[in-house]
């Protein structure tokens, strides 16, 4: 088992749906971790969200991503 595996299994076992990095809000879920090809130090544990869905006001990815986008969050709605 290698570090990538144990990050997935920790973020299953623990009904996360990805990661999220803490600076640029870049994010990724767990049928395709680590799309920037790194394990990040500051990557956390994410939510999945959909923005036309999403009951959070001022969102700063709502005005990047549009309606029809979708993010990753810390926080679980």
């Amino acid at each position: 088992m290698n570090v990538k595996n144990i990050i997935i299994n920790y973020l299953k076992d623990n009904g996360y749906d990805g990661l999220v990095q803490t600076d640029d809000g870049c994010g990724c879920g767990i049928d395709e971790p680590f799309l920037c090809d790194n394990i990040c130090e500051d990557c956390e544990p994410a939510y999945f969200r959909i923005c036309s869905k999403c009951l959070v006001e001022n969102c700063e990815m709502r005005g990047e991503l549009g309606d029809g986008g979708d993010c990753y969050h810390r926080e679980k709605l």
